[in-house]
């Protein structure tokens, strides 16, 4: 079995015909697109049966020169998008509020709510009146896994995933020109995308850029209601506060040795053979460890050889092991 996920969208030279089916436009209204010529398709298989969610696509998965393509317009309309062409533009929408992706014919790009488009490596083909897309648009674009297994095609994802609450708190990992990589404490890795709703605070409730924020900020971040099943996670940011003026950093470590103390518990973590790459993580009494399925676990958990995502603060000591205080911690494996 081969199964990708996301980490981490269409042309045709009869575009007219694929897309104006239940979109309200008509045929005659929508021009020919020349740039994609049908005779330099040089091998088309047969098709490959496709599942959607279990149930069979009304189009299968087709490969052409040895690539597997699936049908655009059956995916899509089966997880409930809606398919548009806008003949002025030449822009091809799919929709599902809060879902907005669009592209372009002719181009390998691909975006997904107004982010920068994204390439998949293949342009679209047209055969006989079907546009047909990369398999990695299910997995990188919808945010769906894909499952290849006896022979037939397999494209599960679910409805808007919604978070278990509304707003979450998250470290700041990366910026990107109009998305953002978060650690969440509830969810791990998260990338966001910052949108023309998107409301950006201090920690004093000021309205800020997105540039004030620097890397490793404690932030409480509101999501959409909305969260693909890709790897990581994508969704939309509608609110931004910054919550502490202290920088943290997300460490990937495993555990030494953990020392019960008053009011924390010492964690120590590095190389258990070298204390001058140790580092202790002081983490409260009473806050929980989370596990690595999302459940609460105590910090007796965190026992030698346990590999752990800490939260913790860029304020270290001097001493060996230096010492630095653990916000928040998970365990990995």
């Amino acid at each position: 079995m081969k199964n990708f996920n996301l980490k981490t969208t269409i042309a045709s030279t009869a575009l007219a015909a694929v897309m104006a089916v239940g979109t309200g436009v008509s045929a005659n209204e929508v021009k020919p697109i020349s740039a994609v010529d049908e005779t330099h398709i040089m091998l088309v298989n047969s098709d490959v049966n496709l599942y959607i969610n279990s149930l069979p696509a009304s189009t299968n998965a087709k490969e052409f020169d040895g690539k597997m393509m699936l049908p655009l317009r059956s995916v899509c309309e089966a997880l409930g998008m809606n398919i548009g062409w806008d003949a002025e533009s030449r822009t091809i929408t799919i929709e599902k509020l809060p879902i907005y992706i669009t592209c372009t014919p002719d181009a390998d790009g691909y975006t997904f709510a107004k982010t920068a488009p994204q390439l998949l490596g293949s342009a679209p083909v047209l055969e006989n009146g079907t546009t047909y897309v990369p398999m990695n648009f299910a997995t990188e674009i919808l945010g769906a896994k894909l499952i290849e297994e006896n022979g037939e095609i397999s494209i599960i994802t679910e409805a808007e995933e919604a978070p278990a609450s509304d707003v979450n708190e998250a470290v700041l990992t990366s910026v990107g020109e109009s998305k953002i990589t978060l650690y969440d404490i509830k969810f791990g890795e998260v990338v966001a995308n910052i949108v023309e709703e998107t409301v950006i605070n201090d920690i004093d409730g000021n309205k800020i850029a997105l540039a004030d924020i620097a890397e490793g900020t404690l932030l409480e971040v509101k999501y959409a209601n909305f969260m693909t099943m890709s790897l990581p996670p994508i969704t939309n940011a509608l609110e931004i506060k910054v919550v502490s003026q202290q920088q943290y950093e997300v460490m990937n470590e495993t555990v030494v040795s953990t020392e019960a103390r008053e009011g924390y518990t010492a964690v120590t973590v590095g190389d258990k053979e070298n204390p001058t790459m140790q580092t202790v993580l002081n983490y409260p009494s009473d806050k929980k460890v989370v596990n690595v399925d999302g459940t609460d676990a105590e910090h007796t958990a965190l026992a030698e050889g346990t590999k752990i995502i800490a939260v913790a603060s860029t304020n270290s000591t001097r001493s060996i092991p230096a010492q630095r205080s653990a916000y928040f911690i998970r365990i990995a494996e």
